[in-house]
């Protein structure tokens, strides 16, 4: 996989797994990336190794629910989920594509703005 950057992020199945305060910080990273110019979050890929932790398996139906939770907790921000897919050793990880806001600033739902600079 290719290094974290400017328009991808790198997020560990944890941070779904975990209860609120991993979706927070996912909120704040959606928001973050739609106020900048978009880009993909690649959950279930660690980010030290840029892999899927060994055997991690997730369903569509997980990945379908994380968006959905998010949304709920981020505004004027634009997701979309992509299918569930496997490295070369069978471990899952999914894609969510967070869409650039055009018209109007994205905020979390507690009406905080971010606004991602390079890798930061």
């Amino acid at each position: 996989m290719n290094t974290e950057q400017q328009k991808i992020e790198y997020k560990s199945l944890q941070k779904i797994r975990t209860g609120e305060k991993g979706f927070k910080e996912l909120s704040t990273t959606c928001v973050a990336l739609a106020n900048a110019q978009g880009g993909q979050i690649m959950i279930g890929v660690e980010d030290k190794t840029k892999k899927p932790a060994p055997n991690q398996v997730i369903s569509q139906e997980e990945a379908n629910c994380a968006v959905t939770r998010l949304r709920g907790l981020c505004f004027n921000v634009g997701l979309a989920v992509g299918d569930v897919c496997a490295d070369e050793t069978g471990s899952q990880y999914f894609a969510i594509t967070v869409f650039p806001s055009l018209h109007s600033y994205a905020t979390t739902s507690d009406g905080k703005m971010y606004i991602r600079v390079a890798d930061k």
